[in-house]
């Protein structure tokens, strides 16, 4: 099982010290890991939704989540940080995407989606671009863990699961 953009890691070992207790998202920091908190959109914009809703979707409309704060309240050192999804069960496999960040908000391009004059979409399809590529392996039972393939800059970055809700995990790199 490979996320987008990612690898699967062959025949790797179970690492010995991975986090145990309730599911969720971590992130490994100094060797410690840190639970990854799931964050909702404060807002979220549709730009040129009109002239999607006009043309019954075949006109995509880029859309844009906001998350409050400049900063996630998880922060983690080190250029590779490794995400462990523990006993979270999706549909669909993690992303490691970049935010994008504003002055006291982050944001999320979630790439294109169909509007229509029936509703609206709160799916969302992350956008290659922002879409950090990963090294992604089963190890063992419902825990999957996402490497990044190069050093990531400090910036905002999150999880999310392919095309689900805009919530998202996230957590921030710092400088080294």
């Amino acid at each position: 099982m490979g996320s987008m953009l990612g690898q699967q890691a062959a025949g790797s070992a179970l690492p010995a010290n991975l986090p145990s207790g309730s599911p969720g998202v971590y992130v490994q920091s100094g060797g410690d890991w840190q639970v990854v908190a799931p964050a909702s959109p404060t807002k979220v914009k549709a730009k040129h939704a009109f002239a999607s809703s006009l043309t019954y979707g075949a006109v995509a409309a880029p859309v844009v989540a906001l998350y409050p704060g400049a900063h996630a309240q998880v922060q983690t050192r080190g250029a590779r940080p490794r995400i462990c999804v523990y006993n979270v069960i999706t549909p669909e496999a993690p992303l490691l995407v970049r935010l994008i960040e504003k002055k006291n908000t982050r944001e999320l391009d979630s790439g294109h989606v169909r509007a229509s004059l029936t509703g609206s979409s709160h799916q969302a399809v992350a956008d290659p671009g922002i879409v950090v590529p990963t090294t992604t392996s089963q190890e063992g039972d419902h825990v999957t863990l996402l490497e990044p393939q190069s050093d990531l800059v400090p910036g905002e970055y999150a999880v999310m699961f392919g095309a689900q809700n805009l919530a998202i995990y996230d957590f921030s790199l710092a400088a080294r």
